[in-house]
C-alpha cells in the first residue's frame, strides 16, 4: 500500500493508543471531565502560559523546514541524507525533551513549595544523567551514522553526507541536553516567556540566517551543518544565564 499504507497504519496506532488512554482511566476512575467543570476565572490565568509554550513547540519545526528548503537546492543526494540526519536524530532529542517535561514539573513543585534549593538538586542531577546519556548516544550515532543511513537508503553517498553532519554537529547533542534542561526550569518557574524567547532566539535568529548566510558565501552543506553546531553553541551559553539570574531571582 506504500504511502497510503504507512499513513494508515499511523491513524490506526493513535487510535489504538487512545481507546485504550480512554478505558484505562475509566476502569481506574482517576478523574472525570465534563463541561460545567471549567471554570472562566481557572482558565483565563492559563492562557498567558499556554500561549508561549504553544509558540515554543512550533519554533523547531520552522526552522526544521527553513533548513529542508535551503538544502533543496543542492540535489535529490542532499535531500535524501538531510531526510535520515532528520531521522536518527529523533533517537538523541527525545531524551532531552523528556527531562524538559519533567523538569518542568518538578522545578514547579520545588518552587511551589518555596524549595529552590531543591529545584538546583533536581537540575544538577539531570545534567548529570541528561549528557552522560546523550554522550554514549551521540558517539554511538556519529560513529555508526553511515551504517544507519544504509536502513534508509542504501548509497555511499547519502551515507558520506549523513557521516559528515554527524561528525560536524555530534556535540551539539550533548549541548541540547543542556539547552533543555534549563528550559525546563525556566517553564518550572512559571517563565515560559522567556523560555519561548530563548527558543526564538537561537533557532529564528542565529541557526536560520546563519545558515542561509554560510551558504550562499560557498561553505555549502557543511556550512549549513556548522550553523547548527553553532545555534546549539549559542542555545546553552543563553539558557544557562538567563537560568541563572533566575534563581538568584526566583520570584
Amino acid at each position: 500500500m506504500g504511502f497510503h499504507g504507512a499513513a494508515i497504519a499511523t491513524l490506526l496506532s493513535q487510535a489504538v493508543c487512545l481507546v485504550f488512554m480512554v478505558i484505562y482511566l475509566k476502569r481506574k476512575r482517576l478523574f472525570s471531565l465534563h463541561i460545567t467543570c471549567f471554570d472562566k476565572a481557572d482558565v483565563l490565568p492559563l492562557v498567558p502560559k499556554a500561549i508561549p509554550s504553544v509558540i515554543q513547540q512550533s519554533i523547531q519545526a520552522v526552522s526544521t523546514t527553513f533548513l529542508t528548503a535551503l538544502v533543496s537546492t543542492y540535489s535529490i543526494i542532499e535531500i535524501a541524507a538531510y531526510g535520515i540526519t532528520g531521522k536518527l536524530e529523533t533517537i538523541l532529542f527525545y531524551p532531552a525533551m523528556a527531562l524538559n517535561m519533567v523538569l518542568t514539573a518538578i522545578i514547579g513543585q520545588c518552587i511551589g513549595g518555596q524549595r529552590a534549593d531543591r529545584a538546583k538538586d533536581y537540575l544538577k542531577c539531570a545534567l548529570k544523567y541528561g549528557c552522560l546519556l546523550l554522550l554514549i548516544l551521540s558517539i554511538v550515532i556519529v560513529t555508526f551514522s553511515r551504517q544507519l543511513s544504509g536502513l534508509f537508503v542504501n548509497s555511499p553517498d547519502v551515507a558520506a553526507i549523513v557521516g559528515v553532519y554527524f561528525s560536524i554537529v555530534g556535540i551539539g547533542y550533548v549541548l541540547n541536553t543542556v539547552t533543555n534542561s534549563f528550559l525546563g526550569v525556566l517553564n518550572g518557574f512559571g517563565k515560559p516567556a522567556k523560555s519561548m524567547l530563548l527558543m526564538i532566539f537561537y533557532y529564528i535568529v542565529v541557526r536560520m540566517p546563519l545558515a542561509y548566510l554560510l551558504s550562499f558565501l560557498g561553505f555549502g552543506l557543511n556550512g549549513i551543518w556548522g550553523a547548527v553546531l553553532i545555534s546549539h553553541i549559542c542555545a546553552v551559553a543563553a539558557s544557562a544565564i538567563v537560568s541563572i539570574l533566575q534563581f538568584k531571582t526566583p520570584k
